[in-house]
This record gives C-alpha cells, sequence and structure tokens, in this order.
C-alpha cells in the first residue's frame, strides 16, 4: 500500500490495525445479532418502536441487559434509537423478521448455535491435526451427522431450501428437513 502524498507516515498501518480489530470483534456482533433473532426482537418491533422496558415487559426479560443489546445493535445500524428512547426497525433490523422476504433470522439462529461457535472455535485443532473441527464436538462429521444426534434445527426448518449452497449435502438428506 502507498501513502498518499497528504498521508502522514503511520496512516495506512493504523487504518488496517483497525479493521482487522473491527474483524476479530465481528464475533460480538454476531453474538447480539444471534439473540435479537432468538428473541424475535425484530418481529416485536414491527408493530412500532417500542422501549427497551416495553420489550422487556412484553417478553419477560430484564430491561437494563436488554437496552445494552439494542443501544449495542443501533450502533450497527441494526434498530435505531429515537430521540424519546424507543428502538425502531431499519433495514437491517427487518431482516432479522421471520417473516420478511429473504429474512436473515434463521442464518442468525445457525451462525451463533454454540456447536457452530464451538466447531470454528477448533479451526486451528483442525488445521493442525487434518481432522474436521465438528468431530470434536459432534463425534462425527457434520455432514453425515445421524438423525439421532441431538441438536436444535428449529431455527432452520428447511434449511436447504433456505441456504441451498450449504457445504453439506447430506444434511439436505435428513429426514424431516426438506
Amino acid at each position: 500500500m502507498k501513502l498518499k502524498e497528504d498521508e502522514a507516515p503511520g496512516t495506512v498501518e493504523k487504518r488496517a490495525t483497525q479493521e482487522v480489530q473491527d474483524l476479530m470483534t465481528a464475533r460480538w456482533v454476531a453474538d447480539m445479532i444471534g439473540v435479537a433473532a432468538e428473541l424475535e426482537l425484530a418481529d416485536f418491533i414491527n408493530a412500532g418502536a417500542k422501549t427497551a422496558e416495553e420489550i422487556a415487559k412484553a417478553k419477560g426479560l430484564h430491561a437494563s441487559p436488554l437496552y445494552r443489546l439494542l443501544r449495542g445493535l443501533a450502533s450497527h445500524g441494526i434498530f435505531a434509537e429515537q430521540e424519546d428512547g424507543t428502538f425502531a426497525q431499519t433495514p437491517r433490523s427487518n431482516a432479522l423478521r421471520k417473516d420478511a422476504p429473504h429474512s436473515a433470522w434463521g442464518m442468525a439462529q445457525l451462525t451463533t448455535r454454540p456447536w457452530a461457535v464451538h466447531t470454528w472455535m477448533k479451526l486451528g485443532h483442525n488445521i493442525r491435526a487434518g481432522t474436521p473441527a465438528s468431530d470434536m464436538f459432534m463425534g462425527c462429521h457434520f455432514s453425515t451427522t445421524s438423525t439421532s444426534t441431538p441438536m436444535n434445527w428449529n431455527c432452520l426448518p428447511k434449511p436447504c431450501a433456505v441456504f441451498p449452497w450449504l457445504p453439506v449435502p447430506r444434511f439436505c438428506m435428513r429426514p424431516g428437513f426438506n
């Protein structure tokens, strides 16, 4: 990367460092999105802007941590905090509605499940040992998982129809998932 004439030395490195740090903390954002999807916040807020207290009361949640979650999501354009303290829908939060066309709700659920997160956390083992990281967590390769494996697939009622690009063709052949 070359510096522009008016850029001070170190500017490019600092920008690159910030970009890499943003990528490293993206997992935290994904976790927030996963919780919002699990709690179906976008579906609830779709009826109109609500305060964290209103949402907490209606859903049996604690208002203070919910408020922090909503503020964190709003800092990434998922929901918008209004001047009156309510949170409103944005195009990004709208994509988390279960009934939205091309909804991201299922993907948010899939990518933040403990088994999915754990599998990615074992990527280093996979590279060193040459075995699928999912073997360590589930005891068998993800694409050959038997129907008796205790996993919660409820977030994706038709996963292969929603995500035809998933690199697990045998997953799509599991009874009851197409």
